[in-house]
């Protein structure tokens, strides 16, 4: 089984059935997890390069339309974009990305404090 794309959640729950009620489960079972272990998923769908964001914008996130924007004041999600009652500033950015499959409410990421 080399070279297999699975999503995460559906090996687990071929594990989970393979381990209740499936006559070859031990044998699945064993198969699936070694996929899940040999195949970590990213911790974070959403991946940005803060070095290429403006300073003074420390929100970052993708609208409905799949495009990636900074803001200066933390925005909330509307209909099909993110804004704020507050006057924001947005630039369009090219430094981000994400995972097939992601939704766009759950791309709101804070700047990372610098150590």
């Amino acid at each position: 089984m080399d070279n297999v794309s699975v999503p995460r959640e559906l090996l687990e729950r071929i594990r989970e059935f393979a381990e209740k009620r499936c006559p070859a489960g031990d044998y699945i079972y064993d198969e699936v997890s070694k996929l899940l272990d040999t195949n970590p998923q990213p911790t974070d769908p959403v991946t940005i390069d803060w070095d290429k964001v403006p300073e003074g914008f420390d929100w970052v996130a993708m609208d409905g339309d799949g495009r990636f924007y900074c803001a200066n004041v933390e925005p909330k999600p509307r209909l099909l974009s993110w804004g704020s009652d507050r006057a924001v500033t947005n630039i369009r950015l090219g430094c981000c990305s994400v995972a097939p499959g992601t939704d766009w409410r759950t791309t709101l990421r804070e700047r990372p404090v610098k150590s």
